[in-house]
């Protein structure tokens, strides 16, 4: 599930280069920000973030949007 997850955000931004960076600018520059939000995100819809590997999505995003 959570490998589902990452693939179907990695496929949204490599469609949306212009999103990618946008992205990347604000993970660097508010990372805490970027948590909370991820957090709220997850408790709203149910899903179980504890399995989601963040440092190969942030890899990801930057391999995209560099």
């Amino acid at each position: 599930m959570a490998g589902e997850m990452i693939h179907s955000i990695v496929e949204y931004l490599k469609a949306n280069p212009e999103v990618a960076r946008k992205a990347r600018e604000y993970v660097k520059t508010h990372p805490d920000d970027v948590r909370t939000a991820l957090k709220e995100v997850a408790e709203k819809r149910g899903w179980d973030l504890s399995q989601i590997d963040t440092t190969t999505l942030k890899n990801e995003l930057y391999k995209i949007a560099a």
